[in-house]
């Protein structure tokens, strides 16, 4: 099983929300009421300092109409590398 380093999935997730929220036009401000997430949050998840817990994850997806994986960058399907 591959292994995963935090730093660069935060990285991963950084690139893929971001883009993801900018290529669907929604602002930070948007994003914040209608997932209950503060603007600063994202912030900290655009520059790769942290990455939010599932719930924020499936909230997001959801009002993003993506996946999961979409969302936090994972361009594999599987765990194994």
């Amino acid at each position: 099983m591959r292994q995963y380093d935090a730093n660069e999935m935060y990285q991963d997730f950084a690139e893929a929300f971001k883009y993801h929220r900018k290529r669907l036009g929604i602002s930070r401000e948007e994003l914040a009421k209608a997932c209950y997430i503060s603007v600063s949050a994202q912030g900290k998840w655009e520059r790769g300092d942290c990455a939010p817990g599932l719930y924020c994850l499936w909230a997001i997806a959801d009002y993003m109409n993506i996946t999961i994986d979409q969302l936090v960058g994972r361009k594999r399907g599987n765990a194994d590398g």
